[in-house]
């Protein structure tokens, strides 16, 4: 088992982010054990984006507010194989994303969702895309970024390859 850590960063950052290492890591199953997230201000008071709506009942999503953060990872890190499950978080996760939540009353949240990921390549460079969890095809905005200080995904990974980059 190999620990491996995403970290996402806000402030400045821009809703791609290229994720850098020094080797690939082609995993059986990846587990991510925690999650922590560190916010510039409460979540209950994050400005999003206006004129979203939600995907399924069309309704008007308030500008003010966030529950979270749905990370895209590429299809070559994240294969359309693989399987998720639900952790004990409840986590609800779709093809090539992970949703990362947020406590809209808290700054700094640490949760466990144990969520497993089946067929994992680790690639030494690689980009993720950060999208609305209640709009999943919106991206990101400056604004809402601003608002992220920093997002870090810890794994324990079955590592059946490691290539140097």
């Amino acid at each position: 088992m190999v620990a491996h850590r995403v970290v996402i960063s806000g402030g400045a950052g821009n809703q791609t982010q290229t994720i850098k290492g020094n080797i690939t890591m082609h995993c059986e199953y990846a587990v991510l054990t925690q999650v922590v997230v560190q916010l510039a201000q409460k979540a209950g008071s994050m400005t999003l984006k206006s004129g979203m709506k939600t995907p399924v009942s069309d309704a008007a999503i308030p500008t003010t507010g966030s529950y979270g953060v749905s990370i895209r990872f590429p299809q070559s890190v994240v294969p359309t194989s693989a399987t998720m499950h639900s952790g004990s978080e409840d986590e609800r996760n779709t093809n090539h994303r992970c949703d990362v939540h947020f406590d809209s009353e808290a700054r700094t949240l640490i949760y466990k969702p144990n969520t497993i990921m089946q067929d994992i390549t680790f690639l030494s460079e690689y980009q993720v895309e950060l999208f609305h969890i209640e709009a999943p095809h919106e991206a990101l905005t400056d604004v809402t970024m601003a608002d992220i200080a920093s997002i870090t995904l810890n794994f324990t990974l079955a590592v059946d390859t490691l290539m140097p980059a």
